[in-house]
């Protein structure tokens, strides 16, 4: 547990302004029930759209993405889900996508983990599953690299997202 406390302090210390997105707290209303029936699972604890939005800090972010989705995205912060779930993200991650069975390995703490959102809305309303929903993993920091062509950090957006889990 030291050692996890440690690396956030590390990570806070680390993470240079020069690289922070533009986040700021949600103001809208989070949804009271997940009426979808769609989960996503963190190291094995399962979080619905609802759990997503009201037990957690809601952040958006304005951006276009290389995708075509642009506006606000909205929905709690990557790091906070990963410690809730009690993931020390020590080693690597490894991230799914259901649709297509999609999968790709995360290392430690890549630059724009700190706010990196697990978007749950854009521009107010849920993500749709047929448009990059319901769970799509988001890194603001990266998103000028990723427009430029940085197709390394382009594989950590992963939408249709169903699963993070730990490698050990």
């Amino acid at each position: 547990m030291t050692r996890f406390f440690g690396f956030l302090l590390v990570l806070s210390v680390a993470v240079s302004p020069a690289l922070a997105a533009d986040l700021k707290r949600f103001s809208g209303t989070p949804v009271e029930a997940s009426a979808e029936g769609y989960s996503l699972t963190v190291n094995g604890r399962d979080y619905t759209i609802a759990d997503l939005e009201n037990d957690f800090f809601l952040y958006e972010t304005t951006m276009e993405t290389s995708w075509g989705p642009s506006g606000v995205f909205a929905g709690p912060k990557f790091v906070d889900v990963l410690t809730h779930a009690k993931s020390c993200a020590c080693g690597p991650l490894v991230a799914k996508a259901a649709a297509d069975n999609y999968a790709v390995e995360i290392p430690p703490w890549p630059d724009g983990a700190a706010d990196a959102l697990i978007a749950t809305r854009l521009n107010g309303k849920p993500l749709p599953l047929d448009e990059f929903g319901p769970f799509w993993l988001i890194w603001p920091s990266m998103n000028d690299a990723v427009k430029a062509g940085d197709e390394d950090h382009a594989a950590y957006w992963i939408w249709s997202l169903v699963e993070i889990s730990e490698l050990r």
